[in-house]
């Protein structure tokens, strides 16, 4: 029934600075900041999961955190999952932590624009049910993407404010 925490911190947290510290010897603040979007959209991808299962788990007993939520707040936690990240992004540009060119991550809403539309049908939709997890992953995966792009760039091409 912890699978959503142990997936944000496992895959989320625990992977990138477990990596970060191998490769360097240092643990940086910084890198626990821009792990959060990944982890938050990671967890989603498991959340579409037990969302997808509600019913069966619900019956069978199985104390998933979406079946302790229950359906609809399940759902809007997967929303908010999947949302918290669009938001974060500008606000670590701003303060500095990532450089202007992540924004580019904002080209990744047309996948959250149909993850969203997804959710308002996966409950009667046995398709959009099931099409919860698929989504959820490839939102994380061009999200994901268009960040390491965005730092690359600015690596490459360092602006400064």
């Amino acid at each position: 029934g912890l699978g959503l925490p142990s997936v944000f911190i496992s895959m989320g947290l625990l992977m990138p600075m477990g990596t970060y510290y191998l490769m360097t010897g240092d643990i940086s603040l910084d890198l626990l900041w821009i792990s959060l979007p990944n982890a938050f959209m990671i967890t989603a991808v498991l959340n579409g999961n037990e969302l997808r299962d509600f019913i069966s788990d619900r019956d069978a007993g199985v104390r998933t955190v979406s079946v302790r939520l229950g359906y609809d707040r399940a759902m809007f936690l997967y929303r908010a999952l999947n949302t918290l990240p669009f938001v974060m992004v500008p606000i670590m540009v701003i303060v500095g932590i990532l450089p202007i060119y992540t924004l580019i991550v904002l080209l990744a809403l047309y996948h959250w624009n149909i993850m969203y539309r997804n959710t308002k049908t996966a409950r009667e939709d046995r398709r959009s049910g099931f099409m919860l997890v698929p989504f959820a992953f490839k939102l994380n995966w061009v999200f994901g993407l268009l960040l390491i792009v965005g730092i690359l760039l600015g690596y490459l091409f360092p602006i400064t404010w």
